[in-house]
C-alpha cells in the first residue's frame, strides 16, 4: 500500500508546474486540481493561502518581497512542495 501512495504522490508532484519561475507579479500553477495552496517564506511563515477548485490557478505575488518561497500544495492529504523565486 505505501508504494501506491508514493507513486500517486510522485505522479502529482511531477505534473504540477509553476511559471514563470522566477516570478514578479503573477505565478501560474498548473495541474493542481482541488487543493489547498500555501506560499511560505524563508522563515516558515505562511504569507498567502487559498483553496483551489480548478486545475490551473494564478496567484498574485506582486506584494511579496524578493526572495525564495516554498509553495506547499495539499492535495488528497499529500503535501507537495515546490520552490518559487520572486524577483523584481
Amino acid at each position: 500500500k505505501p508504494t501506491v501512495t508514493t507513486a500517486l504522490h510522485e505522479n502529482f508532484e511531477n505534473k504540477i508546474q509553476l511559471s514563470p519561475n522566477p516570478a514578479n507579479h503573477i505565478v501560474r500553477i498548473n495541474n493542481v486540481g482541488k487543493s489547498q495552496i500555501s506560499v511560505i517564506d524563508s522563515l516558515g511563515k505562511v504569507v498567502l493561502e487559498q483553496k483551489n477548485q480548478l486545475d490551473n490557478v494564478e496567484i498574485n505575488v506582486s506584494k511579496l518581497p524578493v526572495g525564495v518561497y516554498n509553495i506547499q500544495i495539499n492535495k488528497y492529504n499529500q503535501l507537495i512542495n515546490k520552490k518559487l523565486i520572486i524577483k523584481k
